[in-house]
Formats: structure tokens, sequence, C-alpha cells
């Protein structure tokens, strides 16, 4: 099989001191490469992963036309992923200001990806932002959008983040 990585640069910060809140990672990828690591799962009473309502075709043709409308048009709202399997490389050579941006640090995250894998061979979970996906990456591959990913976190805190 083959695998394929997707390398961003990021903000990896902690928004809270305690140990046991999650990790952010902070980045901006095009919308066609987040859909090839990250899963959107279906809504699934058994699956307290599954969070995901079927997708509405009328709102991914929607964004796809909002951005064919005017080329000024853009999205800014980030989507929110999980990651439960990525390297994580620290930046040497970049030094952020502790006083200014504490518990934050430059990284270069790694994901990687077998090529073809199905939904739940994917290492990301769509927590918010399926149609944004869908639609942007429906109106070019290439179009960027803002991602807050959480690095490792259990089905209760993926859940609870949909929520």
């Amino acid at each position: 099989m083959t695998t394929k990585t997707f390398e961003y640069w990021a903000l990896r910060y902690n928004q809270r001191e305690n140990q046991d809140a999650p990790t952010f990672c902070v980045f901006h990828a095009p919308a066609s490469q987040i859909l090839a690591w990250a899963a959107i799962n279906r809504l699934n009473r058994d699956d307290p992963t599954a969070i995901q309502r079927d997708p509405k075709k009328s709102r991914i043709s929607g964004i796809k036309r909002f951005f064919l409308t005017e080329a000024r048009n853009t999205v800014p709202t980030a989507v929110v992923l999980t990651l439960d399997d990525c390297k994580i490389q620290e930046a040497t050579s970049v030094s952020i200001d502790a006083q200014s941006y504490p518990m934050t640090d430059l990284v270069r995250l790694a994901v990687t990806v077998t090529e073809g894998a199905s939904e739940a061979d994917k290492p990301g979970l769509v927590i918010d932002g399926q149609h944004r996906l869908k639609g942007i990456s429906e109106y070019s591959n290439n179009t960027h959008v803002n991602v807050v990913v959480l690095l490792n976190t259990d089905a209760d805190e993926k859940a609870f983040q949909f929520l």
C-alpha cells in the first residue's frame, strides 16, 4: 500500500494550563488535502465517534456558488478537526515570545495516510466544517481553509467538542 504524507507549519498551544485539556494546532491547508486524511463520520448511535449529520448538497453547492459569485468572497472561520496519529517536529530556528504567546510552539505537523483509505482508516476526524470543506474543495482543490486541530483526543472529547 502506498502512503502519502502531508506536512504543515502549525502553531501548537494549550489554551488551558491543565494537563488534561486538549492541545491545539492551528494552520491552513487546501480543503482537498484535509479531506484526504480527515474522515467525516456519519451520525450513528452505535458509534460515539460518528457525530456528523448527512451532508446537504444544497449547502455544499451554496458554498461553491459563494466562491464563484465574487472573487473577494472568503470564509475566514476555521474548520475543527481531531487528529490522533501524527508526527510533530519542533522548529529549532524559530523562537516564540513566551510572555506574549504562553504555551505556544511553532511545529512541523506531518499527517500520513494510506492512499484510498476508508473513512474509518483516516487519522483525522471532522468535528465542524464538513460542508465548508466539501464546498470549497468542489470550488477548487487548491483553496486553503483555516484549521484548528485537537491532538490525540478520546471519543468523549470529540463528541463534547461537536456539541
